[in-house]
Parts: C-alpha cells; structure tokens; sequence
C-alpha cells in the first residue's frame, strides 16, 4: 500500500465514521492493542483485511497517533507469528497531522488452512469471523464449514443406516439407469452385477456388513425421503408486504404457506408450481399478439431452486433445518444451509471455476438432466435477468448460508431509461450503460465491483478492467475508490445530479477548491504540494488528498516524486 492509498483509507473511514468490513481501527496511543480476533477474523475473510492503528474511534476517528512505531510493529508481528498459520503482514506508516500512523495488511489465509486462528487460544477458541465491522468468535458449524472446504466433502455418500434397500423406488432407478445407457451406452457400469453397480453409483453403501440406501440416494430415489430426513424440505412463504412483519388483510403472517416434500426432483417441480402460482404477470399486447411476462424470469428461478437443493449443506450440523423460498411484493429470496463451498466466495461465484460440495448428489441431477454440472447455472441466470431487462439478482454468503434474492422491478424502467438518455451523447457501450443502470438502481449499496460488472454483462475480467477504466479516465461518469482486490466504483457527483444535462467531454462539475486550483495551474503552468497549502490555507495531508483526488480524476498530471511532485493541466 503507497502512503497516498493510507491517507485516502483515512479519510474514508473519517468521513463515514465508521470501520469498514475489511478495515479495523485500534488507537494504540498508549500501548500495543490486542489484535489476534481482527488478525483471525481479516485472514479469513475472502481477500483477506487492513488494521489501521492511530485513529480514536470514541473521538470520531481523528488521529491520536501511536506510543511507539518500532515497538508497535514488532508487537504486531509477534502477534502475527502466533496465528496458525503464521501470517506475514505488510506495514506502511505516514505521518498525519502531526502523528504518526500505522496500517497493517493482513492477507486472506489459503482456503486450505482456514480457519486462521490465534494458537493459544486453541482452534475452537481462537478462531474469528468479521461480522460487519466487528469481530465474532466462530461457532463449532462455522469451523467445520472451513474445514470441510480443504477436501472433498462426503455428506452426500454417508449411508442411511435406519434404511433398508426397499426403500427406494425401484421403477426411479430404472429410468436412472436407462438414462445413463442412452448417455453411456459402452460404460463398463452397466455390464456390473445389480448390486455392485448401484454402489459403483453411490445410491446404496456398505455399513456393518449390509447395503443401505446412501443420503444423495435417498434423496433422488427414495419413495418418502422425509421418513428419515424429516428437515430436508422446502417451505415456501409468502408475505403481504416487503418484510416479515406485515400481516394479511385478515390478519395472517402468511398469504400462502406450503410445506414441498418428497424426492429432489420432485421437490423442484413443486417449488416451481407454488411460485408460478402466486407470481404476477403483465401483459403486452402488439397487433394479433399478446405476451404475458412473468414476474420473474423462470429459468432464473429453476436454476436458483436447483442450486439450493444441490449444493446445500447435508451434513449432520445442518440436516435438522430446511430451505426457505420466501416470496414478498417488491422481492423473492431463497435461502439454503451451508455457505459457498470451497474457493468460491460473493465476488466469484459464477466467474471462478466451479466447487462442488456434493460430488455424488449433483452427478445424480447431471445425469437425470436437472444440472448440467458445468458451472454454467449462474451463468444462464444472469442471460435471463439481463434479458428481462431485470435488476440483477443478489447473493449473500454468511458461510452457514446462502441466499440469493432476485428483485421483482426492472432495471430499464422509464424514469432510468430517461436518466440515461442524459449520456446520449457519451460514447458508451451498452455494457456500460447497464452498469449506469446498476448503480442508480441498486436496492443496498450505490457501488460497483469489477466482479459484478463481469457477473452483470457477463463479460471475462480483462474486458470488465477495460470497460471500468473507459468509465472512469476518458469519460468519468464513474470515480473509482481502493485499488487492487479491494476497488470499487461509483458514480461521479455530476452523474448523480438530476438536474445534470450531460454534453460530449463534459468537465465534471468542481468544487471551489478545485476551481481555484485549476485557475492557479492555468496561469501558473503547475502546483505542489506547498503551493496548494498556500493558496487554499490547508494542511500538508489535505493538500495532498485535494490533489491526488484530482489527479484520480484526470483534472491534473502527475509528475516527479516526493518534494518534486507536480500536478499540471
């Protein structure tokens, strides 16, 4: 991290007066804080974290400076060396305003030794996770979900011990199998004694000497697989408002509620029926024709289904909960146990190559033609939602979780298309004015990352990188904040101003400070640092976090280093 990048962390932090997901702050103006919860927690956070010691987060984040910098650094990597595993953290220090402070960057722990966790505190007591902007210790579910992520998880193959052979449904395998000779039609599996073949395809297992019905065999073959899973269901909800709370016209919690039991493929097909039933849909008629749209696109649904079902925790921690599809007016959320499995996390499900928990379950559903086991589901759900011209689904990941929630409202509805229209005359691709539409859209967070541009436009990451960079050198509708894994974007102030009438190679609009300083370098030719302070009466930090913004924003170059910088038009 260059010192600029620190100044600009603490500014952020200031002016939201809060920390941030991957940023702690620690006062450490009297002695070395205890850090190894922020050091477990960051580490084992997707992309790792920065710890930032010299802040006072009781006195609005101003500086308060450190006790000791040597001392305080050795006692941070002493801290770090009692992680296991040992984690090597990068320092950068400036001074600001007159005190000096320390930032420490914490890498992400490979997903093979996660969790991270402070040795003698011991796994199950040392062992973090960031909450927010805080620190929480895990639960005993939350260290198994990382460790069952350095390996193949089995949950699926275990055998179901209470039952018997019989009770699976004969005439199902069979077209099990006949499916798999129309597919493999020379497989050395099919030419296997009736027993060895359905071990071969783990729908039955060994256990003390006899064969009974494995949990993903059950699951896709058993005649009543909730005799034994009673939990392994799906409950469909829906409310009358947009949360939880909002009752009925009678009074009731729940406009329709339904229990959707039996085997995987079944359960689908009824979750399936109970949406369709209570989605809305607008018609279009255009001369003869007439087009009902659905609420929803229903590929984007029947992917989203099937991925709950598929990759779901089956572990014994999470066979006693069930999944929730919960439908409200303005949106339609479901939820599974068990977070993303292996490397995958918010930012790259549906980029990454895929991670499968259940190997065993979703060869079943490949094979049964429910899945195509390609990592292509994600994919084909965003085609539908972008074709629909539909905001772009969510994914919320609390490791002990998943909830995808898909928004009911179009993401090109007339006031946005309107909004739009403003950049006519800006050079931009439709990519990127779906990006536009994204941000001023956008239900949680008015932000951008170059992962959801790719998810959004699905388009690879060097062409997102470019398309970003277009929005933000050459035409600067979007102002890029971090770098590296941690940078996102948002709107310019200008773009965000609705009375804004947009023209080619618009200047965006300047604060006075800024106006002032473009008039100095236009009759002067360049400013520095010192200049700057002198003409607007700052300080050294301001000065320098004024120009770099500018410079971000390609109002002024850049040139020379340390006491030699200068900015020029």
């Amino acid at each position: 991290m260059t010192k600029d990048e620190l100044l600009n962390l603490i500014y952020e932090v200031q002016s939201f007066k809060s920390e941030q997901d991957n940023i702690e702050v620690k006062s450490a103006a009297k002695g070395a804080p205890k850090i190894y919860d922020s050091l477990s927690s960051l580490s084992n956070r997707p992309g790792g974290g920065i710890i930032i010691f010299g802040l006072n987060e009781e006195q609005g984040f101003e500086p308060v400076g450190v006790y000791n910098l040597n001392d305080l650094r050795q006692k941070v990597g002493e801290s770090a060396a009692q992680m296991s595993p040992p984690l090597r953290l990068t320092f950068t220090s400036i001074k600001y305003k007159e005190t000096v402070i320390l930032c420490a960057e914490i890498p992400e722990c490979p997903i093979e030794l996660k969790p991270c966790y402070y040795k003698p505190a011991g796994l199950h007591g040392g062992s973090y996770i960031r909450v927010s902007d805080g620190d929480r210790k895990m639960t005993d579910y939350e260290i198994y979900m990382f460790k069952s992520g350095r390996s193949q998880a089995t949950d699926d193959m275990q055998p179901v011990v209470r039952a018997k052979p019989d009770d699976l449904d004969e005439k199902a395998i069979e077209k099990y199998i006949l499916k798999i000779q129309g597919k493999r039609p020379g497989s050395r599996l099919l030419y296997l004694p009736r027993e060895q073949l359905l071990k071969s395809l783990n729908i039955l297992a060994e256990y003390e000497g006899k064969l009974v019905p494995t949990l993903a065999g059950m699951l896709m073959f058993g005649t009543f697989p909730q005799q034994f899973f009673p939990s392994v269901f799906v409950a469909f909800l829906l409310f009358a408002g947009t949360n939880q709370d909002e009752k009925g016209p009678r009074g009731e919690r729940f406009l329709d509620n339904r229990r959707l039991d039996g085997t995987i493929p079944e359960i689908i097909a009824e979750a399936e029926k109970a949406i369709v039933y209570n989605m809305r849909r607008s018609t279009v008629v255009s001369g003869l024709w007439r087009n009902d749209i659905d609420e929803y696109p229903r590929i984007a649904l029947r992917e989203a289904i099937i991925n709950a079902l598929g990759h779901r925790d089956y572990s014994h921690y999470a066979l006693g909960t069930h999944i929730q599809i919960r439908m409200f007016t303005d949106r339609l959320e479901i939820e599974n146990q068990g977070g993303l499995y292996g490397h995958l996390s918010e930012d790259t499900i549906g980029i990454d190559a895929p991670a499968t928990r259940n190997a065993a379950l979703m060869r079943m559903m490949e094979d049964m033609d429910l899945v195509e086991n390609r990592g292509s589901g994600i994919r084909a759900m965003m085609e539908a939602m972008r074709a629909a011209h539909m905001a772009p689904f969510r994914f919320t990941n609390k490791h002990t979780s998943f909830k995808v929630t898909f928004f009911n409202h179009t993401l090109l509805d007339k006031e946005t298309v309107e909004w739009l229209n403003k950049f006519s005359l800006i050079a931009l691709n439709d990519n990127q004015r779906f990006a536009l539409a994204y941000l001023k859209r956008n239900p949680f967070a008015p932000k951008l990352t170059n992962s959801d541009y790719q998810r959004i436009n699905s388009v690879d990451s060097v062409q997102a990188t470019r398309e970003l960079g277009d929005m933000v050198k050459r035409v600067g509708v979007l102002v890029q904040h971090g770098t590296r894994g941690g940078a996102y974007y948002t709107l310019s102030d200008w773009v965000l101003d609705k009375n804004q009438q947009v023209e080619p190679l618009f200047e965006p609009e300047l604060s006075d400070k800024e106006r002032k300083i473009l008039d100095y370098v236009k009759t002067y030719g360049f400013i520095t640092n010192s200049l700057c302070r002198q003409l607007l009466v700052i300080d050294v930090n301001a000065a320098n976090y004024l120009l770099t913004s500018m410079h971000r924003k390609h109002l002024l170059k850049r040139t020379g280093k340390g006491r030699w910088t200068k900015y020029t038009l």
